[in-house]
């Protein structure tokens, strides 16, 4: 199968355009989203994202405008319990951050 037949491709494409009201040129910031039953998630806490385009089965991609806050939170566990949990709290770019 080649990439442009690919329906994450194509997902992939359609979060790079600015969504309705915003100008082409406005920078937008991508954020990984994922999970994988007992072991894995990357979640967003808070934030209002412009768009959330499904990858696949396990991974999303959030789309924000510029100047959104917002909180993603990483887990990861093993048989044991929780190996990793991290929060981060970030802003999306400005129109400024791209000159």
């Amino acid at each position: 199968m080649n990439i442009s037949a690919s329906p994450a491709a194509g997902a992939a494409t359609a979060a790079l355009t600015a969504p309705t009201g915003q100008p082409a040129s406005a920078p937008l910031t991508r954020v990984a989203l994922a999970y994988i039953d007992q072991h894995f998630d990357l979640y967003l806490r808070f934030g209002e994202p412009a768009r959330i385009v499904r990858l696949d089965r396990w991974r999303r991609s959030a789309v924000f405008l510029p100047n959104a806050v917002l909180c993603r939170v990483r887990w990861q566990a093993n048989d044991y319990g929780t190996i990793r949990w991290q929060l981060m709290v970030m802003q999306a770019c400005t129109p400024l951050d791209a000159a």
